[in-house]
């Protein structure tokens, strides 16, 4: 008898499939405060970081370049990773300055940056505005010494204090009299000044 026997035949193949790799970067800055009226008021700021893609994001944190604002701190140590859906949230608060006060707002944006594992940057920008109490204000106290005269020609000398008694700056300060035979007013500082809160002429 005869017997055959055959080889094992086997033959391999391999594909490679691409991903689609989107890094992505989401910022919502928000704040609690409705309003401020006052030099030192605090704004506080409140930023929420998502990784909206669908790759870890590393180097993720976050810049706000407003004046006068607290250091931004963080519920993980930064600059963060971030894997994708994962979130980061910081705080930040910004003490009002006679700026702000001046300008009857407080707009600024932060951004949120972070890098994809090709490197590649991915940024996000949010901001928000905060509107003030606007109240400008003077008032003037006018004295006379003496307060009583006697003779025809006497001289009366008036002293005039005009205070800035609102919380914004005012410019172009000037105090009038139409009373007659009143020489020229001499001030300090002078007519046409600008003088901020509480600040005297």
């Amino acid at each position: 008898s005869t017997t055959t026997t055959a080889d094992d035949i086997t033959a391999t193949d391999s594909e490679t499939v691409t991903a689609t790799q989107t890094a992505s970067i989401d910022l919502e800055k928000t704040t609690t405060a409705t309003g401020y009226a006052n030099l030192g008021d605090q704004i506080p700021y409140r930023f929420t970081v998502r990784n909206t893609g669908n790759v870890t994001l590393t180097q993720v944190a976050v810049t706000d370049t407003v004046a006068n604002l607290s250091a931004i701190t963080c519920d993980q140590a930064t600059p963060a990773t971030l894997t994708p859906g994962a979130t980061m949230v910081c705080t930040a608060a910004k003490t009002v300055s006679q700026n702000g006060l001046d300008a009857g707002s407080v707009t600024n944006a932060a951004t949120a940056t972070g890098t994809g594992p090709t490197g590649a940057r991915v940024t996000d920008t949010s901001a928000v505005t905060v509107t003030g109490t606007e109240n400008p204000a003077i008032t003037v106290v006018k004295t006379a010494a003496p307060t009583s005269v006697s003779a025809v020609g006497q001289s009366v000398t008036y002293t005039f204090v005009a205070t800035n008694s609102g919380n914004q700056t005012l410019t172009n300060v000037r105090v009038t009299d139409p009373l007659t035979r009143l020489s020229a007013l001499s001030c300090t500082p002078a007519l046409g000044s600008t003088l901020a809160p509480n600040a005297t002429m």
